[in-house]
């Protein structure tokens, strides 16, 4: 008896350009571009398999294996401190209506491979479904938030110590100066296609192609 499992990984795979258009078609009119100039404007980031939904498509004439990975709607940051973090998210939520550094994926565009080298394999990500974006004229926000501690000696603490409310007053607002104007949730394209930066992409789904 052949299980569910065989089955998937004997059915034939589903064409890459179908499934584009069939999930990801809100990307494609975001960008206004047809599924052709797709792969002229990419974005990427470095991740793992592990967790994820996989599914093999028919990418040029061959069978290659993707995942279908869900967004976190609570990620907890990676080397900010937390109550830090959760401040940037009050002013990205005043400013934008969502909070884009825990309800995210982060990738870069097409001149931005190199930084995602450290966080796992490299992959092209396609959001599935609406989405929303914010893109910043910073090439890594955690290292503009040490520069800005150092800038203003705003005190370091390790993610068990936190922030009380003064400080963390204090910190929402040297961040909102300083970063007044250059972070934008319009124009996909220029995030893409221009100088390597961190762009937030909050969608339910996405679609991850390994590169090879």
């Amino acid at each position: 008896m052949i299980t569910f499992k065989q089955y998937l990984n004997e059915a034939e795979p589903q064409d890459f350009g179908d499934f584009i258009v069939e999930h990801c078609h809100h990307l494609l009119s975001e960008l206004d571009i047809d599924l052709d100039d797709l792969d002229d404007l990419p974005l990427y980031r470095g991740m793992t398999g592990a967790g994820s939904q996989s599914i093999v498509l028919d990418i040029d004439g061959k069978p290659v294996k993707c995942y279908i990975k869900s967004v976190r709607q609570n990620r907890a940051p990676l080397d900010t401190h937390p109550d830090l973090s959760d401040v940037i998210d009050d002013c990205f939520q005043e400013k934008f209506g969502w909070k884009p550094r825990s309800q995210s994926v982060f990738c870069y565009g097409k001149h931005g491979k190199e930084l995602t080298e450290d966080y796992g394999d490299l992959h092209r990500v396609y959001p599935m479904g609406d989405f929303k974006f914010v893109w910043g004229e910073v090439k890594d926000l955690t290292h503009k938030i040490r520069d800005l501690m150092k800038q203003y000696r705003f005190p370091y603490k390790g993610a068990d110590e936190p922030y009380d409310g003064e400080q963390q007053a204090d910190f929402y607002e040297i961040f909102s100066d300083n970063l007044e104007g250059k972070y934008h949730d319009t124009d996909l394209w220029a995030a893409i296609t221009g100088a390597p930066r961190e762009i937030m992409i909050g969608c339910k789904q996405y679609l991850a192609v390994p590169v090879k």
